[in-house]
């Protein structure tokens, strides 16, 4: 050998012992199934609005189900674990592979616990290419088990290639990181703990190898891993729903100090999808889409390409691949050799009859392939033959070539480039985690490190700061290699990205991407070190986002809190859609300053975090409710959320799962939880008239969404049967509509407009009441029983039973209703939606005057009202108390401050029960509201009515359905008299809460905890049921449970074309058309005749309709708004 050869032979291995990483062996490769159970009702950021959240918005469906805003999961746990996996093959520290280890078939475990790990997106903007694993423990059963660390899937693409390939199940992507602290079992079973595993000893043959890779005597405490995904399946009618497929492989960190700058195990990198031809001007071929970007390496010590293939690889829809013929790995020393022409290589049969530039072919059509392998390919390399080059042979440009027949017998063989190595070998990617939560929340590695600005932060995010803290800092940690070494002098650009802006990354000054003294920096350029890597800085305000800025409306009107900026980092741009690297991107979700205050209240801070994440979390529900105050107050409740809430984010048991609350919030919560002074409101809190106004609104939605279940409930009463139930049942639906009808007036009184036309506004089932209002009462539509009476209709109308707020409601007894309004209200007494023509009713010269409610009278009640005292020690979600708390007694504030006045033009109005004009007749509309839905006093079921004649209450009347008997005084006194307050006055701070026992089981709302001075049973006229006179109507109906096209489906459509037209029709008479009551009250006799009609229809066009299922009204916006 000459002199210069061997300089040249030296110089070329020293190079190669300079190299990141000499090998990735050993390695074990797995594969099996993974379940992805994530909720999917963050999805949609429609579902953030908890003023208009409507569960049935998005019902299960499977892939190309065309319902409107159908998703797949939106009921899921938000777990993640791997599913029967096991260990299918093993390659040793020289290369070789085999399936003949003692550990092949063993199974691949998860944590030793019961939890499972969490899979969570970042914004419901920018889902899918920012999911994270949460608390994920991987390992194999009875060798070792480690902590996965959290990072984000990479490199999703749509990998199904067929024809009506549906979005996610055909999509495929990929986690790489590294499992942490591993622990070990010894060749007992034992692990370092020295706890006995029920796992069977293995020979370590290859464990020791991976165990202890360099040779160390202590064992390694990290390992790589990398696995893929896909085939996920979304249809929830197979019994495989929410499972996928995975590959994966794990081995040993060769190069720690590598591992701790972020260089990956793969450190080169063959792109897809045309990207390297593209950046040289050649066209992008529809063949080349069918591949996408595979990491690989070079195994120096071995002679070996190592190479990634389990997400490059095009599939069918069932997950086997698609043999598009034969697939050479090559190693392209001199690329002026290649022949190319319209990005083909022309001259492939003489680069594929050379040894020293084909490595080899893939042989990816195999049985058990990507189950075997994982999808990685090893071959050797001839380096004898490279070594012909010379220094050339250092930097061999590697590709994947699909073998493609000549146009002709004349033409030379030619190949497609599918996936290109860098003509520099760049490779450009995310050093560490890509995604941020800013600020940033604590995890279990700051924890552990007792790292003071994280915990501090998380705690306290309104710490005095000084003015150099007054930003908060975050860095993003990119490498660069060339040829698999790392790469100095690599300039990247950071740019706010171009494509897909739609809600996110405005205002755009709110992020800065600002000077790093330890980079080379300049115009928004970064330069890698001497170790390959860059790290970029940003900085937004400490405190978080302003979000009432410019640019954040449609984020603020759906509450979605904060905003995400996505940065694209590239060192080339040829256009808005090709970037090199390709999708590089960096995500942030900053989220919203949190206002400081004094003190933080359930209504006004607690609550709608609350609420919000009970709606888009339910699989909480059986636990807790997370909407109920009297529930997250309890002891047992507040120990369970502070527990979670102060848990580290990759905690699996981390709280919220979908970890999208900020830090400020978080410990706002926290303290909450903490305070032995839970406020539920402020004292003396000031609301403005805007918000009075939506509270009214909200009672609007709140007695419109108590008429479809009660009107199921009626409806499938067979006719002749059951009439008194009936009766009750149509008696106490009229009586909302006029609470509906109060409402709008109060509204347009001062000014409002109430709003029923809007389709995000129209209840849906099953789902809770509007506002919070008993959250704990699932609202269902149902056939009439004597559990829908009970369990539902009666827990809708419950009354308050202890505390200020019923003072409050008691209170409102003192207006001499007799003498003040019920001349006026008797003349509508018999007024009925289903038999009286409204519009014939002159109810003008029946408007209720004012002067007869003097002025002294309304003051009488502000005055024994007390509203400017703290509302406390009451259950805050009842119907009465909303009215109380968020209706009148702002009311009052606003009337007394001077803030309210009323409308004296009543045009507007509809007059029936009659017209608001003043302070009198609102509180008088607020008072019948009352009294006729739950009741004033839950020791006298009775008010009085129009005719001055005692009548029942919804939740009396219901009871009295639900018992089978009339409600009756016990006592011998022939009256009965309003409970009053001062009564009890002797009975101690319980007040009403005590009580002598009763020898007789009497009657209350309110379990027996209340004593009350005169006693009601359940002992007169009876009031018969029979469940079999009701039709076996179909529970809970939708548009969707009825086939497109069938008679029950048709049937549906109409009742709800004419449903939304009388909603309407409504709409329009309380916002100044009255005289329309005509044309609404046709439309509720035809919706009657039309329901009657569907009751007796059974769903299934043969069956038997006193069997059922059959036809029920699904009160649906029509038509369906997607």
């Amino acid at each position: 050998m000459s002199t210069s050869m061997k300089v040249s032979l030296v110089v070329f291995l020293a190079m190669r012992l300079l190299a990141i990483s000499e090998a990735g062996f050993p390695r074990l490769h797995f594969s099996g199934q993974f379940l992805a159970d994530t909720c999917t009702l963050n999805n949609d950021p429609f579902n953030f609005n908890i003023d208009n959240f409507n569960i049935n918005r998005d019902p299960p469906c499977y892939p190309n189900y065309t319902f409107p805003h159908c998703n797949w999961n939106p009921t899921g746990s938000g777990d993640f674990r791997l599913v029967n996996c096991s260990v299918t093959k093993v390659c040793y520290k020289n290369g070789k592979c085999t399936t003949n280890d003692p550990i092949v078939g063993k199974r691949i475990t998860g944590s030793d616990d019961t939890v499972a790990a969490k899979m969570s997106d970042l914004d419901p903007y920018f889902q899918m290419f920012t999911s994270q694993l949460w608390g994920l423990v991987v390992g194999v059963e009875g060798a070792f088990q480690g902590t996965f660390k959290v990072n984000t899937v990479m490199d999703i693409w749509q990998r199904c290639k067929e024809e009506g390939c549906p979005g996610d199940p055909g999509s495929s992507g990929y986690w790489s990181s590294v499992l942490e602290s591993v622990m070990w079992l010894d060749q007992d079973g034992n692990n370092e703990r020295g706890s006995r595993s029920t796992q069977a000893k293995i020979v370590p043959t290859f464990i020791d190898q991976l165990k202890f890779p360099r040779g160390q005597t202590s064992p390694a405490e990290t390992l790589n891993i990398k696995f893929t995904l896909d085939m996920m399946n979304e249809d929830p009618r197979t019994p495989n729903f929410a499972h996928g497929r995975v590959i994966g492989s794990i081995s040993s960190v060769e190069d720690e100090e590598a591992r701790k700058r972020g260089i990956p195990e793969f450190n080169r990198m063959l792109w897809g999808q045309g990207v390297i031809g593209a950046l040289q001007g050649h066209p992008i071929l529809p063949g080349m889409k069918d591949y996408y970007h595979a990491p690989f390496y070079m195994d120096d010590r071995n002679n070996k390409v190592v190479v990634d293939l389990s997400n490059s690889l095009p599939t069918h829809l069932n997950g086997t691949l698609v043999d598009q013929g034969n697939l050479f790995l090559l190693l392209i020393h001199n690329r002026s050799s290649l022949q190319l022409k319209d990005g083909i290589i022309t001259n492939c049969g003489e680069i594929l009859n050379n040894p020293g530039s084909n490595v080899g072919a893939i042989g990816y059509t195999a049985d058990e392939w990507l189950s075997q392998d994982a999808g990685i390919v090893i071959l050797d390399m001839d380096m004898g033959t490279n070594m012909d080059d010379s220094l050339v042979a250092r930097y061999p440009v590697v590709m994947v070539v699909k073998e493609e027949a000549p146009p002709s017998q004349q033409w030379r063989k030619q190949c497609l480039p599918v996936l290109v190595e860098h003509l520099e070998g760049l490779y450009i990617g995310a050093a560490e985690d890509r995604v941020f939560r800013i600020p940033k929340p604590i995890t279990k590695t700051e924890r552990s490190k007792g790292t003071k600005s994280s915990w501090q932060t998380s705690f306290n995010p309104f710490a005095s700061s000084s003015i150099e803290e007054d930003q908060h800092s975050w860095s993003l940690k990119v490498f660069a290699t060339k040829f698999g070494e790392v790469a100095k002098g690599i300039e990247l650009t950071v740019n706010l990205t171009k494509n897909n802006r739609k809600n996110i990354c405005t205002p755009e000054d709110a992020v800065n991407v600002s000077d790093n003294p330890n980079q080379q920096q300049s115009y928004g350029k970064y330069i890698t070190d001497d170790n390959g890597i860059v790290v970029i800085k940003f900085q937004a305000d400490r405190e978080g986002l302003d979000c009432s800025l410019p640019g954040l409306e449609k984020r603020r009107e759906q509450q979605v809190d904060g905003q995400l900026y996505v940065y694209d980092v590239y060192t080339t741009r040829v256009n808005d859609d090709l970037t090199f690297p390709p999708n590089l991107q960096t995500m942030t979700h900053l989220y919203c300053k949190l206002e400081k205050k004094e003190f933080y209240t359930w209504v006004d801070d607690i609550y709608p975090i609350c609420q919000r994440y009970d709606n888009l979390y339910p699989v909480m529900k059986p636990l807790f409710n997370l909407a109920s105050y009297k529930e997250v107050n309890s002891r047992s409740t507040r120990i369970k959320l502070l527990h979670s809430l102060q848990l580290p984010l990759d905690d699996p048991n981390h709280m919220p799962v979908t970890r999208d609350l900020s830090l400020a919030r978080r410990s706002m919560i926290v303290d909450w939880l903490k305070s032995d002074d839970r406020k539920y409101n402020l004292v003396n809190q000031k609301i403005e008239l805007k918000e009075l106004k939506e509270n009214l609104q909200l009672a609007l939605r709140l007695e419109w969404a108590t008429i479809p279940p009660y009107l199921s409930a009626f409806y499938s009463i067979k006719d002749g049967f059951n009439t008194k139930v009936a009766i009750l049942l149509k008696s106490i639906v009229i009586e909302e509509m006029h609470h509906m009808s109060l409402v709008a007036n109060i509204l347009n009184a001062i000014g409002g407009t109430p709003v029923l036309n809007d389709p995000d506004l129209i209840p849906t089932y099953p789902g809770p009441l509007p506002g919070g209002c008993r959250p704990d009462v699932a609202v269902q539509l149902a056939k009439c029983s004597l559990h829908q009476i009970h369990d539902v209709f009666m827990a809708i109308e419950k009354p308050e039973c202890s505390g200020k707020i019923f003072e409050k409601i008691s209170t409102l007894d003192t207006f001499d209703s007799n003498t003040i309004v019920m001349p006026f209200l008797s003349a509508f007494v018999s007024t009925d939606f289903a038999s009286t023509d409204f519009a014939s009713t002159d109810f003008a010269s029946n408007d209720f005057d004012p002067s007869t409610c003097p002025n002294s009278k309304v003051e009488e009640v502000i005055k024994s009202l007390k509203c400017e005292e703290d509302v406390e020690n009451y259950q805050p979600d009842t119907i009465g108390a909303i009215y109380i708390h968020k209706i009148l007694c702002p009311m009052i504030d606003l009337y007394k401050s001077g803030g309210l006045t009323f409308n004296r033009n009543t045009t507007k109005q509809y007059p029936v029960p009659f017209r608001v004009t003043n302070m009198c007749t609102a509180i008088l509309a607020i008072h019948q509201i009352i009294d006729q839905g739950e009741g004033g006093d839950p020791c006298d079921p009775f008010y009085t009515g129009p005719e001055g004649e005692p009548e029942l209450s919804h939740y009396y009347k219901f009871a009295e359905i639900a018992h089978g008997k009339t409600l009756v005084q016990a006592q011998s006194d022939t009256f009965h008299n309003a409970y009053n307050p001062k009564q009890q006055q002797n009975n101690g701070d319980n007040g009403r809460d005590v009580c002598d026992k009763s020898e007789h089981d009497l009657f209350t709302p309110c379990g027996g905890q209340a004593c009350c001075p005169l006693k009601y049973e359940f002992a007169g006229a009876p009031i018969p049921f029979f469940e079999n006179a009701v039709w076996p109507t179909l529970p809970n109906p939708s548009s969707s449970k009825y086939p497109p096209g069938s008679r029950a489906r048709k049937m549906s459509d109409r009742f709800n074309e004419k449903y939304t037209s009388m909603i309407r029709c409504l709409h329009d008479l309380f916002n100044g058309h009255p005289g329309n009551m005509k044309k609404c009250y046709g439309l509720m006799s035809s919706l009657t005749v039309d329901a009657k009609k569907m009751v007796q229809t059974p769903v299934d066009p043969d069956g038997d309709p006193n069997i059922g299922p059959n036809v029920a009204p699904t009160f649906e916006w029509y038509p369906p708004v997607n």
